[in-house]
């Protein structure tokens, strides 16, 4: 049985606090042949440090640039012939990868594996980050299946449908997943799937939580009036209408 290699991409910028989590879950997964790939968008903190002693290959960015830039990056200088996109702020199930690769070899057609979130959050700080952990949690059970978008935490993607699809759109620093779940969605099955888990370092106060809503929202009204259906998965009908609150 062969394994083909797999990157795990990991844009980061100051998560120093979850870094090496993020990187060790990532070195000890089951699946057997794994490269771990950190992106540094230019940190302020000892981030890039923390994830070389960890065991992964850190390269720069050379000019703070955004998550979009840093993954393409990533991908660029990667050998895999499957792409993991793993959120600095997130530690996988140690079966997670093998998970992703099992089923985007499943003959289903999937273009794209979507992890999701466990209830619980990597690092306990607050109540808030209990609430936002589940909230979260229980946003991804209701959106398991094919969507028409894509949860960048974790994502599996084959080399060829992304060199087919293209990188992520630099220019866009905070909408850059719903862009990308558009261009993905029109051509391959994208699976949110509760079968690939990790834990996600959750925002801890309510000024960080409100600060980030409002701002992501901001930017993806834009997206949700342009298109003629909503998305699915995130992009439901309730969310779509307190993102035009907010």
């Amino acid at each position: 049985m062969t394994f083909p290699l797999v990157s795990v991409i990991v844009p980061n910028y100051n998560y120093g606090r979850s870094i090496g989590l993020c990187v060790e879950a990532a070195l000890n997964q089951t699946y057997p042949n794994i490269e771990v790939v950190v992106v540094d968008d230019c940190s302020t903190d000892d981030s890039a440090a923390v994830a070389a002693a960890a065991g992964a290959r850190v390269v720069s960015t050379g000019v703070n640039s955004g998550v979009a830039v840093a993954r393409n990056l990533g991908a660029e200088l990667s050998s895999g012939e499957i792409l993991v996109f793993l959120d600095s702020d997130v530690a996988m199930h140690p079966d997670a990868v093998a998970r992703s690769v099992e089923l985007l070899g499943s003959g289903q057609g999937y273009g794209a594996i979507c992890g999701t979130y466990e209830p619980e959050p990597l690092i306990r700080d607050s109540l808030i980050e209990e609430y936002r952990s589940l909230q979260q949690y229980y946003l991804l059970l209701k959106s398991e299946g094919v969507i028409d978008t894509v949860h960048t935490a974790i994502l599996a993607i084959p080399r060829q449908v992304f060199d087919e699809v293209g990188p992520f759109n630099p220019v866009l620093r905070h909408t850059e997943d719903q862009d990308y779940g558009r261009r993905i969605s029109e051509r391959y099955k994208v699976l949110s799937s509760l079968e690939v888990l990790g834990r996600h370092d959750h925002d801890d106060t309510v000024r960080i939580v409100l600060d980030k809503v409002f701002a992501r929202a901001r930017l993806a009204v834009p997206l949700i009036l342009s298109r003629r259906a909503l998305q699915g998965g995130f992009v439901t009908g309730p969310r779509a209408g307190a993102s035009l609150a907010a």
